[in-house]
Protein backbone atom coordinates (compact mmCIF):
# COMPACT_ATOMS: atom_id res chain seq x y z
CA UNK A 1 0.00 0.00 0.00
CA UNK A 2 1.38 3.35 -1.01
CA UNK A 3 -0.14 6.64 0.05
CA UNK A 4 0.20 9.78 -2.02
CA UNK A 5 -1.05 12.74 -0.05
CA UNK A 6 -1.13 16.41 -0.92
CA UNK A 7 -2.82 18.95 1.32
CA UNK A 8 -3.19 22.70 1.47
CA UNK A 9 -3.35 23.21 -2.30
CA UNK A 10 -5.08 26.46 -3.15
CA UNK A 11 -4.90 27.98 -6.62
CA UNK A 12 -6.72 30.95 -8.13
CA UNK A 13 -4.49 31.28 -11.18
CA UNK A 14 -6.51 31.60 -14.38
CA UNK A 15 -5.14 28.83 -16.59
CA UNK A 16 -6.45 26.21 -18.97
CA UNK A 17 -3.96 23.41 -18.41
CA UNK A 18 -3.49 20.59 -15.93
CA UNK A 19 -1.13 21.35 -13.02
CA UNK A 20 1.08 18.56 -11.66
CA UNK A 21 0.73 17.74 -7.94
CA UNK A 22 3.28 14.93 -7.92
CA UNK A 23 3.79 11.37 -9.06
CA UNK A 24 4.42 7.86 -7.86
CA UNK A 25 5.55 4.63 -9.52
CA UNK A 26 3.01 1.94 -10.32
CA UNK A 27 3.99 -1.05 -8.19
CA UNK A 28 1.52 -3.63 -9.49
CA UNK A 29 -1.51 -2.09 -7.78
CA UNK A 30 -4.77 -3.74 -8.80
CA UNK A 31 -6.81 -0.85 -7.40
CA UNK A 32 -6.46 2.83 -6.59
CA UNK A 33 -8.58 4.67 -4.04
CA UNK A 34 -8.70 8.40 -4.69
CA UNK A 35 -10.00 10.67 -1.92
CA UNK A 36 -10.29 14.44 -2.07
CA UNK A 37 -11.78 17.22 -0.01
CA UNK A 38 -12.13 20.03 -2.50
CA UNK A 39 -14.19 22.90 -3.86
CA UNK A 40 -14.34 25.33 -6.74
CA UNK A 41 -14.63 29.11 -6.20
CA UNK A 42 -18.32 28.73 -5.24
CA UNK A 43 -19.88 31.05 -7.81
CA UNK A 44 -20.13 31.38 -11.59
CA UNK A 45 -19.01 28.58 -13.87
CA UNK A 46 -17.27 25.74 -12.05
CA UNK A 47 -14.30 24.37 -13.97
CA UNK A 48 -12.24 22.58 -11.28
CA UNK A 49 -11.10 19.00 -11.92
CA UNK A 50 -8.73 16.43 -10.41
CA UNK A 51 -6.98 14.00 -12.74
CA UNK A 52 -4.71 10.98 -12.94
CA UNK A 53 -2.27 10.63 -15.81
CA UNK A 54 -0.68 7.27 -16.55
CA UNK A 55 2.80 7.75 -18.03
CA UNK A 56 5.11 5.17 -19.59
CA UNK A 57 8.53 6.01 -21.06
CA UNK A 58 7.76 9.74 -20.77
CA UNK A 59 4.56 9.50 -22.84
CA UNK A 60 0.96 9.78 -21.64
CA UNK A 61 -0.76 6.41 -21.96
CA UNK A 62 -4.11 7.54 -20.56
CA UNK A 63 -5.57 10.52 -18.71
CA UNK A 64 -8.52 10.11 -16.36
CA UNK A 65 -10.66 12.92 -14.93
CA UNK A 66 -11.28 11.33 -11.53
CA UNK A 67 -14.42 13.10 -10.24
CA UNK A 68 -15.60 15.09 -13.24
CA UNK A 69 -15.98 18.86 -13.09
CA UNK A 70 -16.71 20.06 -9.56
CA UNK A 71 -20.40 20.57 -8.83
CA UNK A 72 -21.70 19.45 -12.24
CA UNK A 73 -23.46 16.29 -11.04
CA UNK A 74 -24.92 17.60 -7.79
CA UNK A 75 -28.54 18.19 -6.76
CA UNK A 76 -29.97 21.73 -7.13
CA UNK A 77 -29.57 22.49 -3.40
CA UNK A 78 -25.82 21.63 -3.42
CA UNK A 79 -23.80 24.40 -1.70
CA UNK A 80 -20.96 25.09 -4.14
CA UNK A 81 -19.18 27.22 -1.52
CA UNK A 82 -18.71 24.25 0.82
CA UNK A 83 -15.90 21.71 0.64
CA UNK A 84 -16.95 18.34 -0.76
CA UNK A 85 -15.55 14.95 0.24
CA UNK A 86 -15.19 12.78 -2.86
CA UNK A 87 -13.98 9.20 -3.29
CA UNK A 88 -13.51 7.00 -6.34
CA UNK A 89 -12.20 3.44 -6.43
CA UNK A 90 -10.50 2.45 -9.68
CA UNK A 91 -9.91 -1.28 -10.28
CA UNK A 92 -8.50 -3.49 -13.02
CA UNK A 93 -11.92 -3.20 -14.66
CA UNK A 94 -11.13 0.48 -15.34
CA UNK A 95 -9.07 1.02 -18.48
CA UNK A 96 -6.44 3.22 -16.83
CA UNK A 97 -5.62 0.58 -14.16
CA UNK A 98 -5.72 -2.22 -16.74
CA UNK A 99 -3.15 -0.31 -18.81
CA UNK A 100 -0.99 0.30 -15.73
CA UNK A 101 -0.85 -3.43 -15.04
CA UNK A 102 1.17 -3.83 -18.25
CA UNK A 103 4.09 -2.48 -16.18
CA UNK A 104 6.75 0.24 -16.22
CA UNK A 105 4.26 3.02 -15.45
CA UNK A 106 4.09 6.14 -13.34
CA UNK A 107 0.98 7.87 -11.98
CA UNK A 108 0.82 11.68 -12.09
CA UNK A 109 -1.77 13.42 -9.93
CA UNK A 110 -3.04 16.69 -11.39
CA UNK A 111 -5.62 19.42 -11.01
CA UNK A 112 -7.30 21.90 -13.33
CA UNK A 113 -8.50 25.33 -12.22
CA UNK A 114 -9.91 26.77 -15.47
CA UNK A 115 -9.29 29.78 -17.61
CA UNK A 116 -11.23 32.96 -18.19
CA UNK A 117 -10.61 34.72 -14.90
CA UNK A 118 -12.04 34.38 -11.41
CA UNK A 119 -11.62 30.62 -11.09
CA UNK A 120 -10.18 28.99 -7.99
CA UNK A 121 -9.71 25.47 -6.71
Amino acid sequence: VEVFQKSGVQDNTSQSSWIDLGSFAHEGYVALVVNATWKDQGWGNCKGNIGLRLVRDGETVKHHNVFGTFGHNEPPDFDRRAFKDSQVVLTAEDEIVKLALEGNATWQVEYYVGGGGGHAL
